[in-house]
């Protein structure tokens, strides 16, 4: 009786095993076409030349770096959570995580990946980890790009067009409560991530319909056929075989335990993806020449200029040795703190012009005689933004009121001229910034040495966009 128990025991056990390692994750790359790339397996790197019959089987492990080279495009087959990840020319990435639990994580170092997952049966999905963000998802189609375009952008955007993704701030794991940025997509919803590591939600917007057009024409299965067509006479298509088990009996499709697919479903996918690519034809409020409305708050303080015209006052109080107290009040009259206002003309949100206008306002009292000064800019500007950074060229008209014990009707108005730069970081909706500005009484007053020179410092906040 006890060698029948210890018996059951053993099977029961050995079959809780094998359960558990059907159920741990596998990533195969399945197809490939183009030259080839590179594998970093425990330091050791490896060129693999795609459709080179004696580099078969590639079962991706944990911890491989893999390097795409320019032209060549991988399809990934993820296990069990059942998922196809389409790699573009030119990525970087790692293979993070092979659950036992069937999860598989994937990080994005640099480029463009795209995945279809059906996690039909599975409590599990796939993860994609970039720089400052993660999405996941059970049953989708989405992507994750992570490139500089053209213009010197850099275009770091999550995005779903089909099924519904989760989107998490990847620095708010280290915190032991998930309290960073967030967001739920749904179908043709995106987000561009920032460098923004405040709570709240990122901004969800329809995303660019070059996505789609990018994948239409870099779709791997056309390229196969193409290549197939033309090296037709050896029958063989440039593809990474599939990889060994350690039976080496399985196939990919037994792994799977589903039934071959037929032929045109490739055909089918496309001709889905651009029903969903002219229904959606809609330009994202970000992209293109469109207007931008931004609310700015600045601080300029005086670092050199002449004193302050104030009909005798300073003079008498210097002839009384109260020379600290005029510098100050010279430092302080001449300092500007400005509500601003800027509206641009913005092409793809990388440069733009505009005209900016606001109000500034100080008060000081001195000898119980309150002085007000009032300020009221009037610029134009060329903006650019590459990535992260800011800059802005702006120079115009500053116009001056000064108002002596409350009485308006007595209001001394002056005009300046003002020029300056400033260079920030753009952070998502917001923008930090310093500013240098040289501000003179006519356009001689920069050359005769009548002119004001501030640092500033401020943050802009972007209103709306149409």
């Amino acid at each position: 009786m006890m060698r029948k128990l210890i018996l059951l025991l053993f099977l029961a056990g050995l079959s809780i095993t094998l359960y558990a390692q059907d159920q741990s994750a596998v990533v195969l790359i399945d197809k490939a076409a183009g030259s080839g790339f590179n594998i970093n397996r425990n330091g050791v790197e490896e060129y693999v030349k795609v459709g080179d019959k004696t580099d078969i089987g590639y079962r991706l492990e944990q911890g491989d770096i893999i390097n795409v080279e320019s032209g060549t495009f991988l399809e990934l087959l993820c296990l069990p959570v059942n998922a196809r990840v389409y790699v573009a020319e030119l990525s970087s990435f790692s293979v993070a995580e092979l659950g036992s639990d069937g999860t598989v994580g994937l990080s994005l170092y640099y480029g463009r990946m795209r995945a279809t997952v059906d996690g039909a049966g599975t409590a599990n999905g796939l993860v994609i980890n970039g720089p400052e963000a993660k999405a996941l998802a059970n049953s989708s189609d989405f992507g994750y790009d992570y490139v500089f375009g053209s213009d010197g952008r850099l275009l770091n955007r999550i995005y779903c067009v089909q099924g519904g993704v989760t989107v998490a701030e990847r620095l708010a794991e280290e915190g032991g409560e998930n309290q960073g940025v967030k967001a739920d997509l749904k179908a043709r919803e995106m987000v561009l991530i920032s460098g923004s590591f405040t709570a709240g939600q990122y901004e969800k917007k329809y995303f660019d319909d070059d996505i789609l057009k990018y994948w239409k024409e870099n779709n791997i299965e056309q390229r196969l056929k193409t290549l197939a067509a033309a090296d037709s006479a050896t029958k063989s298509e440039p593809v990474v075989q599939k990889a060994r088990e350690e039976s080496a009996e399985k196939t990919i499709d037994e792994l799977l335990d589903r039934k071959e697919e037929k032929e045109e479903a490739p055909e089918e996918a496309n001709d889905q993806e651009a029903g969903q690519e002219q229904a959606g034809n809609r330009q994202d409020e970000g992209g293109g020449l469109h207007f931008s409305l931004d609310l700015g708050f600045e601080i300029a303080l005086l670092m050199y200029g002449p004193e302050l015209d104030t009909g005798g006052l300073f003079d008498f109080m210097r002839l009384v040795g109260m020379d600290w107290l005029v510098d100050f009040l010279n430092f302080v009259f001449k300092s500007r703190a400005v509500t601003f206002l800027d509206g641009a003309l913005m092409f793809n949100d990388f440069i733009g012009i505009g005209l900016e206008t606001g109000l500034g306002y100080n008060t000081l009292m001195v000898n119980n005689i309150t002085i007000h000064f009032f300020g009221i800019p009037g610029y134009v500007f060329v903006r650019g933004n590459i990535g992260l950074f800011y800059a802005q060229l702006f120079g115009g008209v500053y116009i001056t009121g000064m108002v002596v014990d409350d009485d308006f009707n007595n209001m001394d108005v002056s005009i300046g001229l003002d020029c300056g730069l400033r260079l920030g970081l753009n952070l998502g909706g917001m923008t930090l910034y310093t500013s240098g500005i040289i501000s003179a009484p006519d356009f001689d007053g920069f050359f005769n040495g009548s002119y004001d020179i501030r640092w500033g410092f401020g943050a802009k906040f972007n209103l709306a966009k149409f």
